[in-house]
């Protein structure tokens, strides 16, 4: 999955949006706060609802510009890139990758099923988060 949007909020606001997750799943897991700062190289598990469980490293945290991460379940690797561009104090434009790599061929026959059923209304749904971002900032 590939995005590529402009969005009228700067860089640090979206940096700092797009982290929020992870260090609320690093508080949540080991009881303790993260900075952005001390990101880079920070692995942790994730308990997900249904039992299940993963494996998330960060990968790349560069503040302002770029964040990384890799996560591993018992069936694939999904690695994601936030690259962060500011275009003016107010302005910014994020890239964002998502790849799969399934761990067998029944992961990879699940993942192309997914893909073909839902890949579309998860980019959708992602684009409509940055909005929610973009927002988010307009009425703060």
């Amino acid at each position: 999955m590939k995005i590529e949007k402009t969005l009228q909020t700067p860089a640090a606001f979206l940096y700092s949006k797009i982290i929020a997750p992870v260090q609320a799943d690093i508080a949540a897991a080991n009881n303790q706060q993260v900075a952005a700062a001390e990101l880079g190289g920070y692995a942790y598990r994730k308990q997900f609802p249904d039992g299940e469980w993963a494996k998330v490293k960060v990968t790349k945290n560069v503040i302002d510009r770029e964040f990384a991460m890799l996560t591993i379940t018992r069936f694939s690797r999904f690695k994601v890139r936030h690259l962060i561009t500011p275009l003016n104090a107010n302005a910014s434009q994020v890239r964002v990758s998502e790849t799969v790599q399934p761990v067998n061929w029944a992961a990879q026959l699940k993942q192309m099923v997914t893909e073909l059923l839902v890949g579309n209304k998860r980019r959708r749904n992602y684009g409509r988060m940055l909005d929610s971002i973009e927002r988010s900032y307009m009425t703060a």
